[in-house]
């Protein structure tokens, strides 16, 4: 749900949505920026690996086919 429609629904409060919406940035979905899949993929797996003391480098060709391949739905 939208924040707008999520504070005129009441489920979001006013006073919070215009204090957070100063400044709109507009990023395409990632179903339509498909070359940043790995870097992301890559980030995370670099924060969970730190996180939780893990030394794992790399991904299956597979794998990164999977996610780049995914339909990746919503807004």
């Amino acid at each position: 749900m939208p924040l707008k429609e999520a504070v005129d629904n009441k489920k979001f409060r006013e006073d919070l949505f215009y204090r957070l919406n100063v400044i709109n940035i507009q990023i395409p979905p990632l179903r339509d920026r498909k070359e940043d899949i790995p870097l992301l993929a890559y980030h995370f797996l670099q924060m969970y690996c730190r996180k939780n003391d893990k030394k794992i480098t790399d991904f299956s060709k597979e794998a990164l086919d999977v996610l780049t391949n995914y339909a990746w739905p919503g807004m």
